[in-house]
């Protein structure tokens, strides 16, 4: 992704596909390793069709997913695909976050309680579907647990290859996790707490540009509630900035649906209706997928 090669993996995907498929529906010596192959081939179509907006296309390939690591009888690989079906519940529309508490909760039993990327990424993944759903306890019990089996050398886990929860991205998901619990009124404060946790995440070494990317339009939204105008501008800017250096048709829309949400009383604020200008007065087209 940060060489803007989705097209290319997709089509590559799509070629190994069809036999690996033959080999995993039928019985041989072979059949549980093609599954296997295959799990992690619809992780990748997950998140090329996550970028591209497909949302209906991720969930179905994250089924697949489920399907395949069943047939391939790996646990670890089960409790990943339910981990991406769930995330698919919290972060593509329309919205489900009580469905991807049960999808998540149905992932833990398949994992042993030791440090785990994976087990961190399902934690840090429910922390933020309780906040969806208001559930404060059980939100914040949640993160305190993604940064206990976060281990300390994350890109040395097994898990590595498809749960890229570095500790960057883990505070990356603790700051949206604040946020949604602010704006679904459980408390106002959690916006500076988010703001001071993606200060912190943006000190760390990201694992891409697109991960940088997400925190400063998450800043955005934090500054948004905040009603920090000149704070939101700066972030904001920055985010799409960014999002269009990466060709991220994904974060583009991220961003103009935050530029949505801004307070009825900046409406009329010059520097604003500038800002608008700038980011939002080029034709959607020019946005490229990625």
């Amino acid at each position: 992704m940060n060489h803007k090669g989705l097209a290319l993996v997709e089509e590559v995907l799509l070629s190994y596909t069809p036999p690996l498929l033959s080999f995993a529906l039928r019985p041989s010596k072979h059949q549980k390793t093609a599954a296997r192959l295959l799990t992690h081939i619809h992780f990748l179509q997950a998140v090329i069709t996550k970028h591209c907006l497909d949302f209906a296309a991720r969930e179905l390939h994250c089924l697949q997913a489920v399907q395949c690591s069943r047939i391939a009888e790996d646990a670890v690989l089960e409790a990943a695909s339910l981990m991406y079906l769930a995330y698919t519940y919290i972060y593509c529309a329309p919205l489900r976050p009580a469905q991807a508490i049960e999808t998540f909760l149905s992932a833990l039993p398949l994992l042993t309680q030791e440090k785990s990327l994976l087990l961190s990424d399902i934690y840090i993944g429910l922390a933020d579907a309780y906040a969806l759903c208001k559930k404060e306890k059980k939100a914040l019990e949640s993160v305190v647990l993604a940064h206990k089996y976060l281990p300390a050398q994350p890109e040395q886990d097994n898990s590595f290859l498809y749960a890229g929860c570095s500790a960057q991205v883990l505070h990356q998901y603790e700051g949206k996790m604040y946020i949604d619990l602010a704006a679904n009124g459980v408390n106002h404060a959690y916006y500076q707490r988010a703001w001071e946790i993606f200060a912190q995440s943006m000190k760390m070494d990201a694992i891409s540009d697109r991960s940088v990317n997400e925190t400063l339009l998450y800043q955005a939204e934090a500054a948004c509630g905040l009603k920090d105008l000149d704070l939101y501008i700066d972030s904001l800017r920055k985010g799409v900035q960014t999002a269009h250096e990466l060709g991220s048709q994904q974060r583009y829309r991220h961003a103009y649906e935050i530029h949505q949400r801004i307070p009825e009383k900046w409406q009329n604020e010059p520097k604003l209706q500038k800002l608008t200008q700038e980011l939002f007065g080029r034709k959607k087209g020019e946005i490229r997928h990625g």
